[in-house]
Parts: C-alpha cells; structure tokens; sequence
C-alpha cells in the first residue's frame, strides 16, 4: 500500500462516525476516499463503495495502484462494489422508512458475517435511493445519525464533488452530516441537526431556528468573522 495521505482526517474515522467529504479537484477525491477504503481492508472490516457517476473498473484500479488484490478481497466478501441496484424496489412504503429498514438488515447481515464493523463511501446516496425531493436527504441523514450509526458498528464518508452538485444539495450534505473532511482533516459540525430537531418543525423555520441555537456555540467575534472569511465570494469559483 504506497499511498501516503497529505492528511489523516479520513484515518481518525471511527466506527459510529458519519462524516461527509466536499471534495474540489480528482486528486482530493483519490486521497481521502481510497485511503479510507484501504484503513478498512486493513483492519479487516467490511468495506462498501457504492457507485453513482463513477465506474467500478475506476475504483479497482485506483485500489490496485497501491497493491490491493481486489478480486481476492471481492471474492472473500470482505469488498463490495456495487450500485442501486442491489437497493429494494420503490413501493407503496415509504421510502424513507423501506431504505432505513434495508439498511438495518444489510448491516445486521454483515455482522452476521463475522466482520466487527462495516465501513461505507458512497458517491452522492440520495440520487441513488430514490430519495426525491433532495431535501428528504436530510430527514434520511438524520434518521440514520439516530437509529443506525449509535446501534451499528458502522463508518461512513460520503462524497459530494463541491464543483458539480447543486449548491442547495452541498447544503443539505452539510447540515446533515456531524462530521465534516475538509482539506484533508476532520471537523466537529457544528451547523449539523439532529433527527429530533429536524422532525419537530415542518417549515424552513427550523433552518433560522437551527442557526440561532448554535450560534451561541461560536467563540466569539474573532471566530465569526474568520467564518465569514472562508464563505466570501474569493473562495468560490464565480
């Protein structure tokens, strides 16, 4: 295994932490979602790459650059690379609640297997669950931060590429995900919200409400404007 990351944010991940990546460029994408995957394979966990707008032949041959022998870590069951196809069938279930149920089962069958934690990257999930609106992202984000990452051994990272996702959707990513990769290291995030906030309002209100609740949380003046900084119209490619 050659690859040698700049940062080791994606290597603090621990089972019950669910953080999301807002990559810039391939190259930020190759150094923390590949090394995630290889921490996994190493610790002997199961790992899962689920596939949107990427090809499988991509992730095994970024795999075997650094020495993986994927078909035997495929054949053993250890490495999966797969896409919404293995995901239920819409029906007239919910589908929050059919994904979420899908979800408990797959990881229960994992640890079933033997595995002492599973470990998943995805491209994007909500395009792949049939999750429409976008928003109820969201609302699946967060149930999943309370009824699945707490209970189940599970790490996972997932990926929004920051130049072609909709502003709106890195949005949401964001408040839905209470760990945060960003040049190369893990953050706390404070803008996420819980699942018991989120199902308590029914409007956008909670999103002001949200706000004002952890501003209290920003230490000091100094910090606000820092932030105010890192969100000015230089850091975005206009």
């Amino acid at each position: 295994m050659s690859m040698q990351p700049k940062n080791l944010g994606v290597l603090k991940l621990q089972p019950h932490d669910h953080a999301c990546l807002i990559y810039e460029s391939e190259n930020e994408w190759r150094e923390n979602v590949i090394p995630f995957i290889l921490e996994g394979l190493k610790r002997g966990e199961k790992c899962i790459y689920g596939l949107n707008h990427r090809k499988k032949q991509e992730i095994i041959d970024c795999l075997r650059e650094e020495g993986i022998n994927t078909a035997g870590y495929e054949n053993s069951g250890q490495l999966l690379i797969m896409d919404k196809s293995v995901l239920p069938a819409e029906s007239s279930i919910d589908r929050l609640e059919q994904i979420q149920e899908f979800c408990v089962q797959f990881l229960e069958q994992c640890l079933a297997e033997g595995y002492s934690a599973i470990r998943f990257t995805s491209e994007s999930l909500y395009t792949l669950t049939g999750l429409d609106p976008a928003k109820n992202m969201i609302e699946a984000n967060s149930r999943m931060n309370t009824n699945l990452f707490p209970h189940y051994p599970c790490v996972a990272l997932c990926q929004y590429d920051r130049w072609k996702t909709d502003p709106m959707i890195l949005k949401y990513a964001i408040i839905s995900h209470p760990l945060i990769i960003k040049n190369g290291e893990i953050y706390v995030n404070l803008s996420s919200i819980c699942d018991e906030r989120f199902l308590e309002i029914t409007s956008d209100r909670w999103e002001v409400e949200h706000w004002l609740a952890i501003i209290v949380f920003l230490p000091g003046r100094l910090y606000i404007v820092k932030v105010a900084n890192i969100f000015s119209a230089a850091a975005y490619k206009l």
